[in-house]
């Protein structure tokens, strides 16, 4: 999933972190805790597939499911907010 995941340059730009069987995402440098409120909530995939979940943030939504780390991390990007993971030209 990893793997998977560094193949888009939207995620190589956020924080990926691991927590209870799910691949998550950060905007910041970690610890986000207490929350700042300034931090997105962005979707995650759930590990152990295959399908490979994509879900928002809280499983308040399941977005769709993947049979390939690669299809569960591309949709994940194309459920990121426009601006999260964009680099800005210099």
């Amino acid at each position: 999933m990893a793997q998977a995941a560094y193949g888009q340059p939207r995620l190589r730009a956020l924080y990926p972190f691991y927590s209870h069987g799910a691949l998550h995402f950060l905007t910041t440098v970690p610890p986000p805790w207490p929350r700042d409120l300034g931090e997105p909530d962005l979707p995650f995939i759930l590990e152990g597939g295959p399908p490979y979940s994509v879900c928002t943030a809280g499983y308040a939504e399941l977005l769709g499911e993947a049979a390939t780390p690669e299809e569960g991390v591309a949709l994940l990007v194309a459920n990121l907010p426009p601006d999260v993971g964009v680099q800005a030209d210099h």
